[in-house]
């Protein structure tokens, strides 16, 4: 299983790094370096999951992360933060943001495999879900969710 992987990460070596361990396990890969030139190119261009660093330069990747969350085109793409330290506050931040998991560096290949394929798989079944309401919407079967609820 592959999709696309957005590496966000202020370091060109741990960026270069993962792309390696990622495109090794067949995930096609964009590279950004700022969290502001991700937000605007991802805005057009859809991925599967991205990962991002915490601790980015010139922006803290968990106010990156709040606001990929705060934006409806990135509501549902998984998030998984990337943390020098694995300090406990730092993590409930990040979940407060909107992360759906955290790695640590380095990050161990065997870690990060099984944590892409696992959100590939959620995003594939969450986009298959999504696909069958909206027809089932448009075929007169059910109401809209919004309207359900």
């Amino acid at each position: 299983m592959s999709g696309k992987v957005a590496i966000i990460d202020g370091s060109g070596s741990e960026r270069q790094a993962l792309k390696a361990q990622l495109e090794a396990a067949y995930f096609e890969v964009r590279e950004y370096e700022y969290g502001d030139d991700a937000f605007t190119e991802l805005s057009t261009e859809k991925v599967d999951i991205i990962l991002m660093g915490v601790d980015l330069e010139g922006s803290c990747g968990i106010a990156t992360c709040r606001r990929f969350r705060s934006h409806k085109l990135f509501c549902d793409i998984p998030i998984v933060l990337i943390t020098l330290e694995n300090r406990p506050e730092q993590r409930i931040a990040g979940f407060e943001a909107g992360a759906d998991d955290f790695l640590s560096k380095p990050v161990d290949d065997l870690a990060l495999f099984a944590r892409m394929r696992s959100l590939a798989r959620y995003r594939m079944l969450t986009e298959e879900l999504r696909l069958r309401e909206a027809t089932s919407v448009e075929l007169g079967l059910a109401k809209p969710l919004a309207k359900r609820l």
